[in-house]
């Protein structure tokens, strides 16, 4: 385990923050609040719900191991974990309850697990020594994946009154989740034979293959509130991806933005798509799809970006090359107007991860020097409302944590 440097300076400057910050043109004045750690020198935002509470995990005192966490009425909240040494928190909902991984007693095993009412509850699996879990939907349900007897292949679950259920396959080996709405819909990537693999919805006890626009492959990426779909297809021949949305009865092709190739990262539960393409120039920019058109977004100032999430209100996240090409910083696009984030926060190095709610606030993990730490930005005055976002109302405190899987996640990443 590696022991990190505490830097007094440092700490002092980030540990309880909670200052306004001057945004440019729409976003007028955020509020930013450093969401401190368990007692470890780093912190880390894997989730944000819709009122606001932030999901992730942190270094415990001593830096000795991870733990996941949910953070709420300004308190960060340990979850424990199911008896090892560390956990990981993947998401939370509205009402508390937070999903995630975590090794079990004598670390023999990682289960996925949900914490819910002040208690982690060890989920199981689907027959093997590992699980994880992934997301939670606004009534208590849970979706992950999970070794199968033997680990002989990961399958795509849903768990809901105490029962684990195994998704299957579409006649392949393995089956992954990106997706659970609260009808307790599923999206994901299922194997399929001849070694291919392909976009499902599990809806109603079945897994549906969505196809593919001509070529051999599909994969999704999410899906929204209606069972709309999105995600990516191989095109005839094989040699190019295009975006699509399925929209329960068809794979449409959302286009490009002149290149040869898109791919889509996010859908909101107004049909709203965000993703990248290539350009005529063949370069990758960030696309914004609605109403049958795909809006290219631009950069900030350099020659790439690619957008990861949208909101409610149509708001974009993503990542884009600055000037020079030399970074990229995250941005927000709102109103047609694309905002670095970064700048918004300043004192940080760099920005490492960025999530968004449908209030518009913003959290993440931003990094100075070899510490990492959680972050939240909350508008005083956002977009279309007269009033400051508040502060989630007094609901259950959870968290996750899973330290390898989490660590592999980010240096995959970085990679």
């Amino acid at each position: 385990m590696t022991t990190f440097l505490l830097r007094n300076s440092i700490l002092a400057t980030l540990v309880g923050a909670a200052f306004t910050l001057s945004g440019a043109v729409h976003a007028g004045t955020w509020t930013q609040l450093d969401l401190g750690t368990l007692g470890g020198a780093s912190s880390w935002v894997y989730g944000i719900s819709r009122v606001g509470q932030v999901s992730g995990e942190s270094l415990v005192a001593g830096n000795s191991a991870y733990q996941g966490f949910v953070y709420g009425n300004g308190v960060m909240q340990g979850l424990g974990t199911l008896g090892g040494t560390a956990s990981a928190a993947s998401g939370v909902n509205a009402a508390g309850q937070a999903v995630g991984a975590s090794f079990t007693t004598g670390n023999a095993a990682i289960h996925g697990f949900l914490y819910s009412n002040g208690a982690m509850q060890d989920l199981g699996t689907l027959g093997g020594g590992f699980s994880w879990a992934s997301h939670v939907n606004g009534v208590g349900q849970v979706a992950g994946y999970s070794s199968t007897p033997g680990n002989a292949a990961f399958h795509a679950f849903i768990y809901g009154n105490g029962v684990m259920q195994d998704l299957g396959t579409l006649g392949g080996r393995s089956s992954q989740v990106a997706g659970l709405n609260d009808s307790g819909q599923v999206a994901g990537t299922s194997d399929a034979p001849g070694d291919l693999y392909r976009a499902f919805l599990y809806k109603n006890g079945v897994m549906q293959d969505l196809g593919t626009l001509g070529g051999a492959t599909s994969q999704a990426v999410g899906i929204n509130a209606a069972g709309q779909v999105v995600g990516q297809s191989a095109m005839p021949g094989d040699s190019e991806f295009h975006a699509f949305l399925y929209d329960g009865s068809a794979m449409q092709d959302l286009g490009t933005l002149g290149g040869a190739g898109s791919w889509a990262s996010g859908i909101n539960d107004a049909g709203q798509v965000v993703g990248y393409s290539l350009t005529d120039s063949s370069i990758y920019h960030a696309y914004f799809y609605s109403g049958g058109v795909m809006t290219d977004i631009g950069t900030l100032g350099g020659s790439r970006s690619w957008a990861s999430g949208v909101n409610g209100r149509g708001q974009v996240i993503g990542r884009s090359e600055v000037v020079g090409d030399a970074a990229e910083h995250w941005f927000l696009f709102d109103g047609g107007v694309m905002e670095d984030v970064n700048a918004l926060l300043p004192g940080y190095d760099s920005i490492e991860d960025l999530f968004i709610n449908d209030a518009g606030q913003l959290a993440g993990t931003g990094r100075i020097g070899s510490l990492y730490r959680a972050f939240l930005l909350t508008p005083d005055a956002p977009s279309g409302s007269g009033s400051a976002v508040p502060e989630p109302a007094n609901l259950a405190l959870l968290g996750l944590s899973m330290a390898a899987l989490v660590r592999s996640r980010r240096e995959r990443r970085q990679a």
